[in-house]
């Protein structure tokens, strides 16, 4: 049993007869899942022991930030159930990039247990008649809450809550999260009835990761970013078997990367699958099941998959993203010999249609990220676009790509040097 379920087992379950309840800081991994859905199974069996309960209540809500962690939360649960009766087996996972009739389906009938992303959720509270369902909710469930509001779905939650109101008094909150920043303990205030527990496992530490797990860091000048990443690619290939997941800022960089390392795959030696929002559920998954059963295999990730799941024999981890050190202090990486795969995809941008589309989406969306995160890496706007042409310059675009005239406005990039609007 780990820290986080040994700390929290004994204060959810009591808190189901007094109706108190909980929130959790736990480092990711540490077996969040099974510490809020073990005692959950419990008052859900109670509840539903319970002859003034309606077929069609549904007892528990888990709300998860990411289409997969929510899968993954689902196909967990159901493990749990096996041994239970038959009545109470059902789970409905409902996340967006999905059919909604399939949805509404599966949500016909007894439906003890739903697990959602916050979208489609708030869909089908607003518009399907889930609302009423979930008025005599017994458990409702945040995990992740960190990620939850870091994804900006903060209005969105604070909607979801206001339609759930009638069992606020009567049900058993739970909120699990890796951090607690301030935007946790606001919605804390909001979800949470006076009282409730605080259970922390992490401590005031500043390392949140397992102290287990070998971390390095390694600094490099824009212009050898894509040179870098494929000279560590190529060392960690060699080592088979071999399980890698790269993550990146943004959806469209993470599908630019994954179809430039695939345009010299025959000179790699591997390919790369990808997983990111601009993909359809139907595909991720696909994805998603090919790493886990794969020997040999690489993916590259937004941030879809960067908290809570759960895939075996990973051998190496590595995140991509600016860093904000002054440029005076980067030391520029030395490498015996330089990746001709690397060279080759990036000449490929200006040859391959698909990738220079990819490339000017990849260049768009790298100008509104950096944009939000001016103080993080100490710009200011005119800085920042030059470092973006200066960055796509470097990843093989010919032209400056330009931006829609209502885009500009809307980042505040009018009137500063460099931007180049659509025609």
């Amino acid at each position: 049993m780990t820290a986080v379920q040994a700390e929290t087992l004994p204060l959810i379950l009591k808190g189901s007869s007094d109706h108190q309840d909980c929130l959790a800081k736990a480092k990711t991994g540490t077996g969040k899942t099974l510490a809020f859905m073990i005692p959950t199974i419990e008052r859900i069996m109670a509840a539903m022991s319970n002859r003034s309960k309606n077929r069609s209540d549904i007892c528990c809500l888990v709300i998860s930030p990411t289409r997969e962690l929510a899968s993954q939360i689902g196909a967990e649960t159901e493990r749990l159930l096996s041994f239970h009766q038959k009545e109470i087996q059902k789970v409905v996972v409902c996340v967006g990039g999905t059919n909604k009739n399939k949805d509404v389906r599966s949500l016909a009938g007894t439906t003890p247990i739903v697990v959602a992303t916050p979208g489609r959720l708030l869909d089908h509270l607003q518009n399907g008649g889930l609302a009423q369902r979930m008025a005599r909710l017994d458990s409702l469930i945040l995990d992740e809450a960190d990620q939850l509001l870091d994804m900006g779905f903060r209005p969105d939650i604070e909607r979801i809550l206001r339609l759930l109101q009638p069992s606020r008094q009567t049900r058993q909150t739970l909120l699990f999260s890796a951090t607690i920043p301030d935007s946790v303990s606001e919605i804390a205030n909001i979800a949470l009835r006076k009282g409730y527990n605080f259970v922390d496992t992490v401590g005031q530490e500043s390392e949140q990761t397992h102290k287990h797990v070998q971390q390095q860091v390694m600094i490099t000048p824009q212009e050898l970013q894509i040179q870098a990443l494929a000279n560590i690619l190529e060392r960690e290939t060699n080592n088979k078997p071999y399980k890698i997941m790269v993550f990146f800022t943004t959806a469209r960089l993470t599908g630019f990367m994954a179809e430039l390392f695939n345009s010299v795959s025959s000179q790699n030696g591997y390919d790369v699958l990808e997983i990111h929002s601009r993909k359809s559920q139907k595909q991720r998954e696909k994805a998603s099941d090919k790493f886990r059963k794969q020997k040999n295999a690489i993916m590259f990730s937004s941030d879809v998959t960067a908290r809570g799941m759960d895939y075996p024999d990973v051998t190496f981890v590595l995140q991509v993203e600016l860093n904000d050190m002054p440029l005076e202090m980067i030391p520029v990486p030395k490498y015996e010999r330089a990746s001709s795969a690397a060279a080759t995809g990036i000449q490929n941008v200006c040859k391959i249609e698909g990738l220079r589309i990819a490339a000017e989406q990849a260049y768009r969306a790298w100008l509104g990220y950096y944009n939000g995160h001016l103080k993080k890496v100490k710009w200011d706007k005119r800085t920042m676009v030059q470092q973006g042409n200066m960055w796509g310059r470097q990843i093989g675009l010919k032209e400056q790509p330009g931006i829609q005239k209502r885009t500009i406005g809307k980042m505040g990039l009018k009137g500063v040097p460099g931007v180049k609007i659509e025609n």
